[in-house]
C-alpha cells in the first residue's frame, strides 16, 4: 500500500498488513500540513491511524460511529477525525485522571455512542486541545456556487418537515432511500436550500404547543445547521 486517502476506506488486508509506523506516515503524507510543528503533526497522524485500524479490525462501535457521523452530515475524513478526538480525550483522561473499575476503552465506546456532530463542529476536538493545534478540528469547506451537498434525512425526519413546517414540499419530495440504510433518505441540498429548510424548521420549533415536538425539529435544526457551519460557498 503505497498511497491513504482518508475520503476512502482503505483496503482492511492491506492496512492490517504494514506496521505502525507506515500507517502513520501514509497518515502525515495524506494530511499534507506545512508549518504546522512536526511532533503535533505525527499526534495528530498517530490517532488517525489508530482509529481507521480499529475500522480495518471490524470494531463494531467503532465502524457504526463512523457510518452515524456519515449519515448526519460529515464526510469520512472528518468522521474519522471526530473519532478519533474522542479516543484522545479518552487516553488523556486515563493519564490525568484513572477511574478505578472502568477500562479506558469502556469510556470511549460510550463517549462514541453519545459523539454529536453539531456538537464537534462548533467546540473543535479534545485532541486538538491535546495537541496544541487545530489539525483535528472540523474546518469550514469552500463550494462552488450552487453545489449541492449529500444530506440524509430520516422518515421521521422527513415526516416532521412535511406534517409540521411550511417548507416547499419538494425538499422532502427529492429524498430517495439509501440502499442498506432501512429508513435513510438521501438527496442533495445547496446551501440555500438548507438555509431555508432551517428557517422553517426554526420558526415551527419556536412556536409549536408540543415540547415532544419542538425538541425533535431543534435536534434536527441543530443537525443542518451543523453541516452548513462546516461549508461556505465561494463566491461567484
Amino acid at each position: 500500500m503505497k498511497r491513504y486517502d482518508p475520503s476512502v476506506a482503505p483496503d482492511p488486508h492491506q492496512w492490517l498488513a504494514l506496521d505502525e509506523q507506515e500507517r502513520t506516515d501514509l497518515v502525515m503524507k495524506a494530511h499534507h500540513a506545512p508549518g504546522v510543528p512536526l511532533d503535533r503533526a505525527i499526534l495528530h497522524a498517530t490517532f488517525h491511524a489508530v482509529v481507521e485500524t480499529q475500522i480495518a479490525m471490524s470494531d463494531a462501535t467503532v465502524q457504526g460511529t463512523l457510518d452515524r457521523l456519515m449519515r448526519e452530515g460529515l464526510d469520512r475524513h472528518d468522521a474519522v477525525h471526530a473519532i478519533a478526538s474522542v479516543l484522545a480525550e479518552c487516553m488523556w483522561d486515563a493519564v490525568r485522571e484513572p477511574k478505578p473499575g472502568e477500562p479506558p476503552v469502556e469510556a470511549y465506546y460510550r463517549d462514541l455512542k453519545v459523539l454529536k456532530v453539531s456538537v464537534w463542529l462548533k467546540t473543535g476536538s479534545s485532541a486538538a486541545l491535546l495537541a496544541g493545534s487545530d489539525l483535528m478540528s472540523p474546518m469550514v469547506k469552500p463550494l462552488k456556487p450552487g453545489q449541492k451537498l449529500s444530506v440524509t434525512f430520516t422518515q421521521a425526519e422527513i415526516d416532521l418537515v412535511r406534517d409540521h413546517t411550511m417548507a416547499d414540499p419538494e425538499y422532502m419530495n427529492r429524498l430517495k432511500p439509501v440502499r442498506g440504510e432501512k429508513g435513510v433518505f438521501r438527496a442533495g441540498f445547496t446551501l440555500g436550500d438548507l438555509d431555508d429548510l432551517l428557517g422553517y424548521i426554526a420558526a415551527e420549533a419556536n412556536h409549536s404547543r408540543s415540547k415532544k415536538r419542538a425538541a425533535l425539529l431543534y435536534n434536527l435544526y441543530d443537525r443542518l445547521q451543523a453541516i452548513v457551519d462546516a461549508h461556505e460557498e465561494a463566491e461567484a
